[in-house]
């Protein structure tokens, strides 16, 4: 009731008396108000009663925190103390009055500012500057030791469920994972410390890396930044969890290779695309270019190529399903100044399961044939980067750079 008297407004439909002498749930009446009686301490929600908005709530938090700065101007307003003294009193008798209840406030950038004006003029007041001293207001900041108030009101508003500390001048945040009730593992970007000093890049996985042993050894920052590094270089693209249902479908519980059943697949429009390169010579690059060869056009061979191989899929890779092909078509850019023949695989079909494969084995059937039309001129020819580039159509999509 003492803050009440101050100007501060308390939401009655959010106070319970906690007690350990009567029956939870018998009335109290204090100064003609009645207040529920509990044994242990319940968070009651962020709901604002209809006669308490936020500003209302906000300006009086303000108020009772000048209150709280008045009583302390024996110290604040001292030339002998030192601002790092006067930076703590704030942070520890003015800054608390001035966020008290402030986890339940659903506040705007408006309210940040009413709150962060009333404490940078309690600030300056302190340190003893005013406007004409044009003195920036994160150089106050600094000299008084405080962190800025929007920071200090989203750790109020996260302690309920999780804390998450911020450290000024340092990118990212840091917390204790209390509980999880949805799976973020497409968008985690965390790294997680165990309570016994282990560091652990993904929550649903077991690889754990031993730091409590690293920093007792003496290992410097910069080694300490390396195994952080490489720990986060193996953390897969998914949650372990989930790889290891999808991993390796082909094979039995017993090692023996077995054809997936897609008969329960449903049937649509499917596309890959696949990339490759062959590095030739300079004189390669000319006959190619200008259809030189004594084999005849390279280009339009490899294209045959290319869909003869999309079309025996399925009779080289063992466990390879035979699907009905729609499109096949394989296009070639020739890069004279690296002397790269770059190729492009498209392969589109209506079935239940994927054409990767075809779009891999065509864009490998070009490669090899380039190569054969040209390996009476040299042998210096490098296959390399045949990859897949985009997948669509199927459960999952896929989709990576393109170098063509």
């Amino acid at each position: 009731m003492t803050l009440a008297d101050a100007g501060l407004r308390l939401n009655l439909r959010k106070t319970e008396i906690m007690s350990s002498v009567d029956e939870p749930g018998d009335v109290s009446d204090i100064s003609g108000t009645m207040f529920t009686q509990t044994k242990e301490f319940q968070y009651l929600g962020s709901l604002l009663s209809a006669d308490e908005p936020v500003g209302a709530a906000i300006r009086g938090t303000i108020t009772c925190a000048w209150l709280k700065w008045r009583e302390s101007t024996g110290i604040l307003c001292d030339r002998r103390c030192s601002r790092v003294l006067k930076g703590k009193v704030c942070r520890t008798v003015v800054r608390p009055a001035l966020l008290y209840g402030s986890e339940c406030w659903p506040v705007s950038k408006t309210h940040e500012r009413m709150l962060n004006t009333a404490e940078i003029r309690m600030l300056r007041w302190a340190c003893g500057f005013t406007r004409c001293d044009r003195v920036r207001n994160e150089d106050i900041r600094t000299m008084m030791q405080t962190v800025p108030i929007q920071l200090k009101l989203r750790e109020q508003r996260l302690r309920w469920y999780g804390h998450a500390f911020k450290i000024s001048g340092f990118v990212g945040q840091f917390g204790f994972i209390t509980s999880m009730s949805d799976h973020f593992c497409g968008t985690c970007n965390r790294l997680r410390i165990t309570a016994d000093g282990n560091l652990k890049v993904c929550l649903h996985g077991t690889a754990e890396v031993s730091m409590r042993e690293l920093l007792r050894s003496g290992a410097s920052s910069e080694e300490i930044s390396d195994v952080i590094q490489k720990a986060v270089a193996r953390k897969k693209k998914q949650h372990a969890a989930a790889d290891t249902n999808n991993r390796l479908s082909h094979v039995s519980r017993d090692g023996s290779a077995k054809q997936v059943d897609i008969s329960h697949k449903p049937i649509s429009h499917r596309e890959a695309v696949a990339e490759g390169r062959v590095l030739l010579t300079p004189e390669l690059v000319h006959q190619i270019k200008h259809n030189l060869s004594k084999k005849g056009d390279v280009l339009n061979v490899a294209r045959i190529a290319s869909v003869m191989g999309a079309k025996l899929t399925a009779n080289i890779i063992p466990l390879c399903h035979s699907i009905p092909i729609s499109y096949v078509n394989t296009d070639f850019r020739l890069d004279e100044s690296q002397c790269v023949l770059h190729i492009r695989t498209t392969a589109r079909t209506t079935s239940n399961t994927g054409i990767e494969m075809e779009a891999l084995t065509a864009c490998s059937v070009a490669a090899l044939t380039v190569y054969d039309m040209c390996k009476a001129v040299t042998q210096k020819m490098v296959i390399s980067e045949i990859r897949l580039v985009s997948k669509t159509g199927g459960k999952t999509e896929y989709k990576a750079f393109s170098g063509f």
